[in-house]
Formats: structure tokens, C-alpha cells, sequence
């Protein structure tokens, strides 16, 4: 009788023999349903570990476990590790507080501004505006309205009449010049 490569012959002294295969065996194919080594269960839905992580049809489950060694995720469907969350949250927040520590003032005349205000103000921004002489402001909503007061509508109107009244006066004198100069003239020829 001769063994295998896998195979291993004892004959004990009483003459039995005995075929096993040895510790440490090499096959071309192995055809199983399943194989149980220790923990570790493959069969046809795929590898579980009790207890542990498993790689399965369902997907993979760690088995809330780290997975350690994981290098930088590097295109768009590809899984990130630790240190690529911490650089980008780190970007976010340094970008956020950059944004908010930025200031807002605003202009007036004779290069008057307001006090600026940080964006990240308690409570957030707010600037009034305020009328001067013969002007209201009513804030309502995303918007302000200026108007002039009655009194100083009152005195447009009047301003107004009165420009009316130096025009015809400035028109009509204009005329009597232009009436007179060729009279004028006609003097002095003679």
C-alpha cells in the first residue's frame, strides 16, 4: 500500500493499519457547503466570525470592531478613514469661524460709517436708519422705507410752484429783451 501526498500509513505491531491524512495537506479543490475552523463559519453566504466581523451576501459587518489600517479614501465612492474626517471638519470649523469673524459697516455721508458688527453678533446684525429733518423711516420685514414728512411735502410743493412762477417771469422778460433788441438796433443805424 502506498499513501498520497495527503495521506499518512500507520501499521501498528498488531498488524492493523491505519490511513490518515496528515497534519498539514495540499488539495487543488476542496467542495464543501460548509467549513467550520474554530470561530469562523464559510459557507455559501459567506464568511461570519462569532462574535467578530462577517463578510457576508448582505454586505460587511465589523462587528463593532475597528477596522485599522485603512488607507485615504481618494475617489468619489471610495470609504474615508479618521484622519480624513478630522482635516475635514478641521477645514469646516477654521472656514466657518474665518466667515464668521468677518465685519459688516455701513456708509454715510461725509464718510460716516457705522460701528462695524462681527457676523457672528449675539443675537445677529442690526443697523438703524434713522431720518433727518422732515424725513420718517419705517422698518417692516426685509425692508425700509423712507418718506418725507407732511410739512416738508408741503414745502416740495411750494418750492416747486415758486421754480413754476421764476420760469414764466425768467421766460417772459427773456422775451421782451428779444422783442427790444431789434429796436435797439435799428437805433443805433440811423
Amino acid at each position: 500500500m502506498i499513501a498520497s501526498k495527503n495521506l499518512q500509513i500507520k501499521q501498528e505491531a498488531d498488524g492493523k493499519v491505519t490511513y490518515v491524512t496528515k497534519d498539514n495537506v495540499t488539495f487543488t479543490a476542496v467542495n464543501a457547503m460548509t467549513v467550520n475552523v474554530g470561530d469562523t463559519t464559510i459557507n455559501n453566504d459567506g464568511l461570519t466570525i462569532q462574535n467578530g466581523p462577517s463578510i457576508t451576501k448582505g454586505g460587511l459587518n465589523a462587528g463593532n470592531k475597528v477596522i485599522g489600517n485603512v488607507s485615504k479614501g481618494v475617489a468619489d465612492n471610495d470609504a474615508v478613514n479618521v484622519n480624513q474626517l478630522k482635516e475635514a471638519t478641521s477645514n469646516i470649523t477654521n472656514n466657518i469661524n474665518n466667515l464668521a469673524n468677518n465685519t459688516i459697516a455701513l456708509g454715510g455721508d461725509n464718510g460716516t460709517t457705522t460701528s462695524a458688527q462681527a457676523l457672528n453678533k449675539e443675537g445677529g446684525l442690526q443697523f438703524d436708519v434713522n431720518g433727518g429733518n422732515g424725513i420718517s423711516t419705517t422698518a417692516n420685514g426685509s425692508s425700509i422705507t423712507v418718506t418725507a414728512k407732511p410739512m416738508v411735502q408741503q414745502l416740495r410743493l411750494m418750492f416747486q410752484v415758486i421754480l413754476q412762477r421764476i420760469q414764466v417771469m425768467l421766460l417772459s422778460h427773456l422775451m421782451l429783451i428779444l422783442q427790444m433788441q431789434p429796436v435797439m438796433l435799428s437805433l443805433q443805424v440811423k
